[in-house]
């Protein structure tokens, strides 16, 4: 058995424990929620000279809808949904994100906009994504930035974006209100730069409407009954309540390209 086989076996073993949402970049305290929980769990793992293969499984075990990340990418770009690989602060660990509500951290001299893709997870339903990542593995940024420069790490973490609960009816009440406020529309010019910040932080949900473009944009934007939404990046966050699904994942030797 070589060296990666049984890292990948040491791995499974004490990966196999399902996580709960954890607010924010993922802590260990549980998300509590009314008649249970939504939980990640690895379902599947194996590391060759050449491939890192896993599959993880998110389980909706609450009497409500959640919204899952099913990936991130550049706006308008025609593509598949995709993830961030970064490395983490500590060096040793390389994280898998797919969330939208993060700051973004690289500055290129092109602005980027960015979006999250989120699909519908029923109560008691669950589903299977897979991810495959060629070794040696390459950073994969949009709102990250690369982290230390190391030749490998021996820990790999997956970040989810989650919203617990209804989203779409979420979104639609606070655009709701924001239309029934009648405020006047003013341009980013007219806000003030040194102003941004604070229109963004406390009238999100005038920034909210300005960014779909009111409830009908919305409407345009998201079709009744559709099960995948896409959410725009901002920061600070439109929606402030995205939740973190975690999966970590120890004893995983990954060469990294520099």
């Amino acid at each position: 058995m070589n060296r990666f086989a049984i890292l990948c076996l040491l791995a499974l073993l004490r990966s196999l424990m399902p996580n709960s949402a954890t607010p924010g970049q993922g802590t260990d305290r549980r998300q509590e929620s009314t008649g249970g929980t939504i939980v990640i769990a690895l379902s599947g793992l194996n590391v060759t000279d050449k491939t890192v293969e896993l599959r993880y499984t998110i389980s909706n075990h609450s009497d409500h809808d959640a919204w899952v990340c099913d990936g991130m990418r550049e706006h308008n770009r025609v593509r598949p949904a995709d993830y961030e690989a970064y490395v983490d602060k500590d060096g040793r660990t390389i994280v898998i994100r797919k969330q939208i509500g993060v700051p973004k951290q690289i500055l290129t001299t092109v602005p980027r906009a960015y979006e999250g893709r989120y699909v519908l997870l029923h109560p008691a339903q669950e589903r299977t994504w897979s991810l495959s990542l060629g070794l040696p593995m390459a950073r994969s940024l949009m709102l990250a930035s690369p982290g230390p420069d190391t030749d490998a790490t021996t820990r790999l973490v997956l970040r989810v974006g989650l919203f617990d609960g209804d989203l779409p009816g979420k979104i639609r009440g606070i655009l709701e209100i924001a239309g029934k406020l009648q405020c006047t529309r003013l341009a980013y010019t007219d806000i003030g730069a040194g102003n941004l910040d604070t229109y963004q932080r406390y009238f999100r949900g005038l920034h909210l409407s300005d960014v779909f473009g009111g409830l009908s944009g919305f409407d345009a934007s998201w079709k009744e009954a559709s099960e995948d939404m896409v959410i725009p990046h901002d920061w600070p966050p439109l929606l402030d309540d995205e939740c973190c699904l975690e999966i970590s994942v120890a004893g995983v030797l990954i060469p990294l390209v520099h």
